[in-house]
């Protein structure tokens, strides 16, 4: 099923009474849009998964903490490109969530 539309999420951590970092205290996914209209989240992180770290939920999971950026159309893309382009391995400096968000809009441009 082709995908029609893509948008970045992210979702900051914060408070305890310590200085929030990029890091440690946010999140970063990227939420997509099939033809059908169903929404699906890709995101990344250390043991996310078992065959590669960058997964794919229903966005029924998405709790409401998660910020919206803009949407940009997608044509001729599938949920299986979106997770290549996210990667397999995880990095907390040079391969994180941040990143494989990044590589997925960058996909489409």
């Amino acid at each position: 099923m082709a995908d029609r539309e893509i948008e970045t999420l992210t979702e900051t951590h914060g408070g305890g009474g310590r200085p929030s970092t990029l890091l440690e205290d946010s999140r970063c996914c990227s939420q997509v849009t099939t033809d059908d209209n169903h929404q699906w989240l890709i995101h990344k992180g250390h043991g996310y998964g078992r065959s590669s770290q960058t997964v794919v939920v229903d966005a029924a999971h998405m709790s409401a903490q998660w910020r919206e950026m803009p949407e940009r159309p997608v044509e001729r893309r599938t949920l299986g490109d979106f997770v290549r382009a996210g990667g397999e391995n995880y990095g907390l400096f040079r391969n994180n969530c941040h990143h494989a968000a990044t590589s997925m809009m960058n996909m489409i441009d």
